[in-house]
Order: C-alpha cells, then structure tokens, then sequence
C-alpha cells in the first residue's frame, strides 16, 4: 500500500488531528509520541479502531523516520474540522448520526404534531378543561423549551462539540420526568374528572381515535429511542471525535 495516499484520521485524548498520513503516525508510535493503543479512523470512514487493531500500523515504515516530530494534535483541529451536512458528520458513528437527526428534525416535528392532534381531540373529551389546562400551563412549555433545548444540543453534536452530550443527556432526563409526570399526576386526575363528570360521555369521532393512536405510538417511539440514545451515549461518549474545548 502507498502509505502517502491513504490519510488518517488521529483521536488522542479526546481531541482529533488529522487527517495524517500512514507513514505520520507510523513514525509517531515508533518514537512514543502516539501510544499504541491511540484511536485511528481512515478518511472518509466513521468507524474509529485502535492502531494496534489495524494492519497498517503492525509492521514499520522506513518513511517515517524523515518526517517531522507530530505538532500537538489541537494545532490542527479547527483548521481540518470540516462538514458540508446540514443535520450529521460523516466522522460520527451511525448512532451518533441518529441522535443528530432525532434531535433536529424528527422531535420538532413530533412536537408540532402533538400540538395539532391536542388542540384538534382536546374537545371531544370530557376532561377537557382539565386536559387543556395540564397541557397549556405544563406539559406545552416544558415540552417546547426540552424540545428547543435538544434542536440546539443535536447542532452542537453534528459539529462536534463536547457540550452537546451533556444537553442531549438534560433533555432526555427532562423528558423521562415529563413523562412520568404524565403517568403519576396528570392522567390520574384526568380520569377522576371524567369519572365524575356529570355531563353524557362524549362521542369520539373516527379521525379523534386515529390521531390518538398516532400520537400514542410516535410518543412512545420517541421514548424508547431517548432511552437508547441516553444508555448509547453513557457508553460511547469517550469513543466520539468530540473537540473537549467546546
């Protein structure tokens, strides 16, 4: 292989160099510059892999010796950090990618969805009044500010800065208490409201039902998946190409 053409992507510590020849970083874990167990990700791939785990860094590369010592890898970060996508980066793991779009384009959707479907079924219940007051002056502004709160964290993800995991982690926690709320507090009351209100069952039209079931499985679509991002993150986070200074 010509090791000048074949260029690497370099995480050390948390902070990515790159992208450096094969021959570079050959030299640099042959001097000690570069532990060997550094991680290593080919240019335009997104799965990072230890040195030691890649063939091409195994044996020795008589180039290396004439090449200059490895500058400190945050020299080079901002200049080489680049990304022409408007909602993931292709040196993020697929998961990371999801999370990215979840965040920045399925959840408000999601939102604006459950609003719609709210206001729109929210008369044809007999605990409505206090259906629409739980949702006006609770769930409607912690759901919106959490939903803003992650559109801002999944940006900050596809571009690679550390901070965004601690706010995805924020929102979710916000979520999973939201939900509970729900569950704990709020339905409770509602359907004592209902049980004892006076006034004829209220007659659910078709559409209502169908709108509800929407609603119903995209919210719970969306839980699991926050559960899954949240227990992915908690383990992957020190193996993403995250800027620690940001």
């Amino acid at each position: 292989m010509n090791t000048q053409v074949r260029r690497w992507w370099v995480s050390l510590d948390g902070k990515v160099d790159g992208p450096r020849s094969q021959a570079y970083i050959l030299m640099g874990l042959q001097s000690g510059q570069l532990p060997i167990g550094v991680q290593v990700c080919p240019e335009g791939d997104t799965e990072w892999k230890q040195a030691v785990d890649c063939p091409e860094f195994v044996t020795s590369s008589p180039a290396a010796s004439t090449l200059p010592p490895l500058p400190p890898p945050q020299a080079h970060y901002h200049n080489t950090r680049t990304n022409d996508r408007l909602v993931t980066n292709a040196r993020l793991p697929a998961m990371a990618n999801a999370i990215c779009i979840f965040t920045v384009v399925l959840l408000p959707l999601y939102w604006v969805l459950g609003s719609i479907i709210s206001v729109a079924t929210v008369e044809e219940s007999n605990a409505g009044l206090a259906e629409f007051l739980y949702g006006l002056l609770i769930r409607g502004p912690v759901s919106l500010a959490t939903t803003i709160l992650l559109v801002i964290a999944g940006l900050r993800l596809r571009d690679l800065r550390s901070s965004a995991v601690r706010l995805i982690k924020i929102g979710f926690l916000i979520d999973f208490a939201l939900v509970a709320v729900s569950f704990l507090v709020a339905l409770p009351i509602v359907l004592f409201v209902a049980a004892n209100d006076p006034a004829p069952p209220a007659q659910t039209t078709g559409a209502a039902v169908l709108l509800t079931v929407i609603q119903a499985f995209a919210g719970f679509a969306a839980l699991a998946f926050e559960i899954a991002a949240f227990i992915w993150l908690s383990k992957n986070t020190s193996r993403l190409p995250l800027d620690q200074s940001r």
